[in-house]
């Protein structure tokens, strides 16, 4: 019920959102790769004894199914902010929100946590 609410609400939004250019399609399906590799990233955290999650939402040791709601709430969450903001702003958002995720994904390497498939 609440993603059918989350939905309803930012259909307005949808409709006033200005056209993507292709650098904007380019940065969200970049933005979404290095997700994913955080994804599968967190996925793994069960491997490694005394490693731990940092986002305090999903907590020290969550479980595959709050990760996985998590990511797929973050992909959509960033599609839709991505979608609502204006041409001006929309390339800047997604270019710190790029850099952010960038360095928890080296962060999470350096910890030796794996990309696996």
């Amino acid at each position: 019920m609440k993603r059918l609410l989350l939905i309803l609400l930012l259909l307005p939004s949808l409709a006033l959102a200005s056209p993507w250019s292709d650098g904007d399609v380019a940065r969200e399906v970049f933005y979404d790769v290095i997700l994913f590799v955080d994804y599968k990233q967190t996925m793994d955290i069960h491997n490694y004894p005394g490693v731990y999650e940092n986002n305090p939402y999903l907590g020290n040791y969550p479980t595959k199914s709050k990760i996985n709601q998590y990511f797929i709430a973050s992909a959509i969450a960033h599609a839709a902010i991505t979608n609502a903001l204006s041409p001006e702003y929309r390339k800047t958002w997604q270019h710190v929100t790029i850099g952010f995720n960038l360095g928890i994904a080296a962060n999470n390497a350096s910890l030796g946590l794996r990309v696996k498939f």
